[in-house]
């Protein structure tokens, strides 16, 4: 069930120190939350088999064109998107086993590189999972810059409802 929480309380200081930079620094604070928002682009099934995880950054029309025929074929209706607002970081993990996903968990820009932080899950040892291999790929859309994109991935493993550490016996 859910705690009840005390209050938060500030000292004076504090909240004087917060008002004042959420009056001054208007400008400064939207711009740096504009850079935390992005968007997910659904890609087409991808005629691309990459085996190693791999990332690309297009910041032109002419990119994203060639990129997005690369993937749904030569005769693709490619997606719009306003090139002079935004770029778009696509990426894939390489030959995974199917029941491997991945998600965008973070990203942030700290005035020299724009980060973009993935978060991979596959299934722990142990759970019933399709014996099928595919190739996991995302891309998002974030705001236009000439700062260099690092992206880098946290991987983890999840449980399976059922599943045992050791084999079952009959």
């Amino acid at each position: 069930m859910f705690r009840k929480t005390p209050p938060v309380s500030l000292s004076p200081f504090l909240a004087c120190v917060l008002l004042t930079a959420l009056l001054l620094l208007p400008g400064a604070l939207a711009q740096a939350a504009d850079f935390f928002r992005y968007a997910v682009i659904e890609l087409p099934v991808s005629q691309l088999r990459p085996e190693k995880p791999w990332h690309r950054v297009i910041s032109t029309q002419a990119e994203w064109e060639s990129f997005y025929r690369e993937l749904a074929g030569p005769s693709a209706q490619v997606p719009a998107i306003d090139f002079a607002q935004y770029r778009v970081v696509a990426g894939g993990l390489g030959l995974q086993h199917i029941s491997t996903y991945l998600t965008v968990d973070t990203i942030g820009n700290d005035g020299s590189k724009v980060y973009v932080g993935v978060f991979v899950a596959t299934a722990a040892p142990g759970c019933v999972t399709l014996a099928a291999m595919g190739y996991p790929t995302i891309a998002i859309v974030i705001p236009q810059s000439t700062l260099p994109v690092v992206v880098s991935a946290t991987r983890a493993t999840y449980e399976c409802a059922g599943a045992s550490s050791t084999p079952a016996t009959r």
